[in-house]
Formats: C-alpha cells, structure tokens, sequence
C-alpha cells in the first residue's frame, strides 16, 4: 500500500553555532534603544521598527543565509517558488516573565528563528496542530510510546545556534520565559510587494 500524507506540515530544523554567534553582536546593537514598551507584545523586538527591520533584513550575510535555507527547505518538501523570494528580519530579546501567545505570521510564505543566546531555563516554543479533531488519540507509534501526529501541540526547547523554519500560516507561541535573556533572529520569506 502506498500512503501519501496531505495534511500534516513540515518544520525544518537544524544547529548553526557559527551563523548565530556572528548574528548576536548585530542583534544588540540594533535593540540597544528599543523597549518594551515600544511594542504591544510587551518585550525587546525590533518588529514595527522599519529602520532597524530594513537593517537586519538587508545586511548581506543575514539576507543571503536566510534566503538559502529558505530554497533548500523549499526543495526538500518538494515546492519550488514562483517568484523572487524576500527576506523580512528582526530580532527580540525576551527577559524573565516575558511571552507571546499564540499568533501566526499572515504575510509570510515561510517564518523562521534563529537562537542567538538561549540557555535551558528559556522559554520554548511551542506549535499549534490547526486540525482541531484529533480522531485517533488512542494511538501510538510502535517504539516512540505516543504518536506525536496526533498531539495538538508540539514544544521544542532551543538552544544556542538552533534555527527552525516553517510555513507562515502555523500557529506557535512563547510561554512565560523563566530566564533573564532569551535572544533571537525572527524571520519571514514572502513575495515583494
């Protein structure tokens, strides 16, 4: 029997130490005059500064990095683009008690993050199942003990150099951070306008 899989979606996963450690210095000094109360979501992002946005997004290793992760996930899940792709980037700093509930990213075709400087006691994140009928939970797979495409929610906890992508449209959110400084490199592929 063949099976093909139409619902379930994909997040790329993999650990670039090297890319985020150059990343970091650039990140805090593009927050160095954000706070939080510059934004509704209550923590450090450079999000609705189109100054400090254009900066992130436009410097040539973080937009040539983007984009070639982004070509290569596309390729393994078997898409390719209809048009020129651009990067939207920026980055937030998260301290003890900070979140943000959960959203999606409606402009974007893909969303990313990369983990600048997390530590184990960081908030995860966490990814929301869309589907809301979940008909099988009595399910499990053999040698995993539970069948996690039947979990509504799926937490992965980052460390340093962790970058994860993902289609835009997947809902995700950030419980309450439990450390002092939880920095990352957020991202967005979409048609130019």
């Amino acid at each position: 029997m063949k099976l093909q899989r139409f619902f379930p979606t994909t997040i790329g996963y993999f650990n670039d130490i090297e890319f985020t450690n150059k990343v970091l210095p650039l990140a805090r000094e593009t927050l160095v005059d954000v706070n939080k109360e510059d934004h509704i979501w209550e923590y450090k992002t450079t999000f609705s500064k189109e100054e400090k946005m254009r900066k992130i997004s436009n410097t040539p290793f973080i937009n040539k990095y983007i984009k070639n992760i982004s070509d290569k996930f596309i390729n393994s899940i078997g898409w390719d683009w209809l048009w020129e792709i651009e990067v939207q980037a920026f980055v937030t700093k998260m301290e003890k008690g900070d979140q943000h509930d959960y959203h999606n990213h409606p402009n974007g075709v893909l969303s990313g993050v990369c983990y600048l400087n997390t530590s184990s006691d960081c908030s995860s994140i966490v990814f929301e199942d869309p589907r809301n009928v979940r008909a099988f939970n009595s399910l499990k797979q053999k040698d995993m003990g539970y069948n996690i495409d039947n979990q509504n929610q799926v937490t992965f906890q980052p460390k340093n150099g962790d970058i994860l992508i993902w289609e835009s449209w997947l809902k995700h959110k950030v419980p309450i951070n439990n450390c002092d400084c939880r920095e990352t490199l957020v991202f967005n592929i979409s048609k130019p306008l």
